[in-house]
């Protein structure tokens, strides 16, 4: 995580940007028939750890009595700020951090050797460097760092780092890591999705983002729009129970088991010196980041009358998703919990997911709330947008059969106006520069508000662990009905209907009336190609 990357590097890693299970998405179209007959083992045995738990006196931090009267005021409510800005996310997760006096726990699926990821390591360091502890857990098939680097981190004696559901490999796209794969593939399809920063046991960030410059508008090439929320109250304590049920379970394994490098006190004393210089040096960091940051860690006595409150509740997965861990198609309490909130929506659900392809019993619950006359409006990538045309070309098939059964359907551009406002100019981004949606928000009868890491797809459903939480407050679903409705623009997203003939037809900003292309807009020949391709694959069910 320490080193600053080269731009080249950085551009490189943002133009493969997969924020999905990366090894499955880059060897499946040519594995799928090995795959399917591999077998299952359990994770990795290693010495026995001592648990560690989170801290369960918060209300002697500063940010515990920060937040104390407003918590004791909303008695069984929690307090939440709407995090729709890349940058803003970021800024406060690093204010958060500087403003830690006992811990920092952090859960991520990605997490990159980029900008970001330097500056996310640097800050942590210097929390560990005032005496904080810091717990790192991070899944194995996406984390893009040195391993030497890990192991220097996890050797602060302040900083713990576990990886989640490891390869024995520790190169990330390997012949190794392949047949690995090959021989323990349900094992290791299963990933770890959580997204997670918790500060004190008093305030938390979840959402979609992970560790990465494109999760908050800073990459020069490919952004994401994305979206988190800032908690406070009892749904922090809730958090907690989850990260412990994760950093304790033995999917989660210490890095000095997996990182065996001779690492002199000399290397250390070096490492931890160019971090800690990192941290300071301004040319490292966006632009007005700095000044930023510090107006935002003195602002943070203000954030309480910032809140919005409401009940809340925790949605997450047990570690490994469920107990059937032979099975690819075993649900989750995720899905399980999500299903059962859908419907009991009587007007209207709205929803915003990168990932869309739809199981059987997924279209009966449409097909419910259909006939009750409930509206469903929702949102996924184009093709010209998404960064997974293995996922696009199983989704589009689907197409005519969410139309068809009157679900409200559109597609983010690549090219989203709503996007231009999270840019500054000073930024100095490519014009043509890509935005793809990752955010994973739904709002059920303009009451209730889900903001987590679940997609509506198979991997979520019944693979990967996922994280999120569901809030009754009219006012937090207006935020978010409001930023919605910049993204449902037809500046920024197309929306689909179907011709006399049942040809797909996308209403575009740029055309008087909806308009059945001969292919997807703006997708370009080889995205084209590759969609094509991997339609003829029959690999939805492990998506």
């Amino acid at each position: 995580m320490p080193e600053k990357p080269s731009n080249q590097e950085t551009g490189r890693r943002a133009r493969r940007a997969v924020p999905t299970p990366i090894m499955l998405r880059l060897w499946l179209p040519l594995l799928f028939a090995v795959l399917l007959t591999a077998c299952v083992s359990a994770p990795i045995a290693v010495p026995p750890v001592s648990p560690t738990y989170v801290i369960d006196d918060p209300e002697t931090t500063a940010l515990g009595r920060l937040f104390a009267p407003e918590t004791d005021r909303h008695a069984e409510s929690s307090g939440f700020l709407l995090l729709d800005k890349g940058k803003e996310s970021l800024l406060w997760r690093g204010a958060l951090a500087a403003r830690a006096q006992r811990s920092i726990d952090v859960q991520y699926f990605i997490w990159y050797q980029d900008k970001v990821g330097v500056l996310a390591a640097a800050r942590l360091l210097q929390a560990a460097d005032r005496g904080v502890r810091v717990r790192v857990l991070v899944d194995d098939a996406a984390i893009d760092a040195d391993p030497r680097h890990l192991l220097l981190l996890d050797r602060h004696p302040h900083i713990d780092i576990k990886i989640y559901n490891p390869f024995a490999s520790r190169a990330q796209i390997s012949f190794a890591r392949l047949f690995e794969l090959l021989g323990d593939f349900t094992r290791l399809n299963r990933r770890m999705h959580n997204k997670l920063f918790a500060v004190d046991g008093s305030v938390a960030i979840v959402g979609g983002r992970n560790v990465a410059d494109e999760y908050y508008d800073l990459d020069e090439t490919f952004n994401f729009r994305d979206r988190d929320i800032l908690a406070v109250g009892p749904i922090v304590e809730n958090m907690g129970q989850s990260f412990d049920a994760y950093w304790n379970s033995e999917w989660s394994v210490p890095v000095p088991a997996l990182v065996s490098l001779p690492v002199t006190d000399e290397e250390e004393k070096a490492f931890f010196e160019g971090l800690r210089a990192h941290a300071q040096d301004p040319a490292y960091f966006p632009s007005t980041y700095q000044e930023r940051l510090a107006d935002m860690v003195s602002g943070i006595d203000r954030l309480p009358e910032q809140l919005v409150w409401g009940p809340a509740r925790l949605i997450y997965d047990i570690p490994g998703k469920n107990e059937d861990v032979e099975r690819l198609d075993a649900f989750g309490r995720s899905g399980a919990a999500l299903t059962k909130i859908a419907l009991t929506t009587e007007r209207e659900l709205v929803a915003q997911t990168p990932y869309l392809i739809l199981m059987p019993g997924t279209v009966d619950v449409i097909r419910r709330l259909r006939s009750r006359g409930v509206t469903v409006r929702v949102m996924t990538n184009s093709l010209a947008s998404t960064d997974s045309e293995l996922v696009f070309a199983a989704y589009a098939k689907q197409r005519r059969a969410l139309l068809g059964e009157g679900v409200e359907l559109f597609e983010f551009r690549p090219d989203a106006a709503s996007q231009r406002h999270f840019i500054d100019n000073s930024d100095r981004l490519d014009p043509d520069v890509i935005y793809c949606l990752h955010a994973k928000t739904a709002v059920f009868d303009r009451r209730r508000v889900y903001i987590g890491s679940f997609n509506m797809d198979p991997r979520s459903t019944h693979l990967n662990t996922e994280m999120g939480i569901l809030v009754d407050s009219p006012e937090l679903a207006e935020q978010v009905l409001a930023a919605f409705a910049a993204d449902f623009h037809e500046d920024s997203s197309w929306k689909l209907s179907l011709t006399l003939d049942d040809r797909v037809a996308w209403d575009s900003a740029e055309e008087p009336a909806p308009v059945a292309y001969p292919g997807d807009p703006k997708a370009g020949a080889w995205r084209s190609f590759k969609a094509f391709l991997f339609s003829l694959f029959p690999y939805k069910s492990i998506l």
